[in-house]
């Protein structure tokens, strides 16, 4: 018998002794965590949706919201970006889009929110945002 095998065979006979054949229940405790920055891209085809209409409402600072459309026909891994009161402002970039694609889509809360607005920029690059997953865990007690 090795001792890898005769060690599992002790502790489960010793559990059974000690807890009379039960296992004791362990609870978990949900953690909320800090948000953790991904990365910041710029808002791809700003001018082809809704956000010229509302430009000068647009703050630094402001939450928006995503929203994961793997139907898309340009790209299956597309998450469009929209203020919070839903006007479109347009897409994370479809060369950083792999990374929050694959957390949204295995349950993942992704945040965001606009770092910069500025006409210096041209308009295809004229608003910043930051991507932040949102993490929840479980911590035994």
């Amino acid at each position: 018998m090795q001792r890898r095998s005769f060690m599992g065979i002790f502790s489960a006979f010793f559990g059974a002794l000690v807890f009379g054949g039960k296992v004791p229940e362990v609870k978990a405790k949900k953690v909320i965590s800090k948000p953790v920055s991904l990365f910041q891209c710029h808002v791809a085809g700003f001018p082809y949706y809704q956000g010229p209409m509302i430009f000068s409402d647009l703050k630094p600072g402001q939450p928006l919201k995503l929203l994961r459309e793997p139907r898309n026909p340009h790209d299956s891994k597309a998450i469009a970006v929209f203020t919070s009161s839903g006007h479109k402002l347009g897409y994370i970039p479809r060369t950083h889009n792999p990374l929050p694609a694959d957390l949204m889509d295995n349950g993942h809360k992704l945040k965001s929110s606009l770092t910069s607005v500025s006409t210096d920029m041209g308009e295809y690059s004229c608003l910043e945002m930051e991507i932040f997953v949102v993490g929840e865990s479980k911590q035994m007690v």
